[in-house]
């Protein structure tokens, strides 16, 4: 019997064996979010600068321990070449959007898909989408990972350190240096994967890859108000560390990708259980969108 096989005949013998008062405890506590915070968000902000004064940080992550171990499991798994090719399929963990779904869906909208690809992951060094998609996808195609300078000196170190091997056809850079290494690659998806809330110069990268030819652009699972303007709350779920997020209009974000040249092909929103602290849940959701260049 096969290892992932056996785990799941004790996980369900277990189960099976379990007084039901037992199972509905369990239940009962995992629901209620004991170790989690009462708010995820908390404070409304006109500017960063407020947001950060109220955290007394200089960076949007001081979580150095972190950093160190999210670098340490994406260049395991590039290296070691653990690619996830049935993932996708498989109907017991469902249909993630940001377990490749979503990037395959736009590569196969883009014309003259026999030629390679270029794509860039924004926010892809703790989950690569590389490695969820499919042996042709990722083999054919190049992914520019571009994440935040800390996480990025921290992967790039390990590569060269312990002298690992990952496949060519990967590339990480840095969020402050990116655009000079990219600046004469054509781009045709760029995938924001969760992380827009954490740029503030978004606007700006938005029109460099628009100049570089980008044809989808998708922004996975991030919040979006009903307010008229942008502002700043703080994050407080991660241990030992409070960040200022930026709230973007829906307004305000699809009017400024309508002057780029994109409409909206797709959005809904996702469940979330993320509160603010005074905000209602009306004023805000976490919201999925991508966008098609017109032609």
């Amino acid at each position: 019997m096969e290892e992932k096989s056996l785990l799941r005949y004790l996980k369900i013998t277990i189960k099976n064996l379990m007084p039901p008062i037992i199972t509905k405890l369990i239940l009962f506590i995992k629901n209620r979010d004991y170790l989690t915070p009462k708010f995820t968000y908390s404070g409304k902000f006109q500017s960063l600068n407020d947001a950060f004064r109220k955290t007394n940080q200089n960076s949007y992550y001081l979580n150095n321990k972190y950093d160190s171990k999210i670098a340490e499991t994406t260049c395991k798994k590039l290296s070691n070449y653990e690619f996830l090719d049935d993932y996708i399929c498989n109907e017991s963990l469902g249909c993630h959007e940001r377990r490749g779904f979503l990037l395959l869906l736009c590569m196969s909208f883009c014309k003259n898909s026999e030629k390679a690809l270029n794509i860039i992951d924004y926010g892809g060094a703790t989950n690569p989408q590389y490695i969820h998609l499919t042996e042709e996808k990722r083999l054919k195609n190049n992914f520019f990972i571009i994440d935040r300078e800390n996480l990025i000196k921290k992967i790039k170190g390990i590569l060269s350190n312990e002298k690992m091997l990952i496949p060519e056809n990967i590339y990480f850079f840095s969020d402050k240096n990116f655009s000079k290494n990219i600046k004469n690659v054509p781009i045709d998806i760029v995938f924001f994967g969760s992380c827009i809330q954490y740029i503030n110069n978004l606007n700006e990268h938005l029109s460099t890859f628009s100049k570089s030819g980008c044809k989808y652009f998708v922004f996975s699972d991030s919040v979006f108000t009903n307010f008229s303007n942008n502002f700043y709350v703080l994050q407080n779920n991660m241990k030992n560390t409070t960040f200022p997020n930026k709230w973007h209009s829906k307004t305000i974000f699809n009017d400024f990708m309508n002057n780029l040249g994109y409409e909206l092909v797709a959005n809904w929103k996702i469940f979330s259980k993320n509160k603010h602290d005074f905000l209602e849940k009306k004023c805000f959701d976490h919201q999925t969108l991508i966008y098609r260049k017109i032609n």
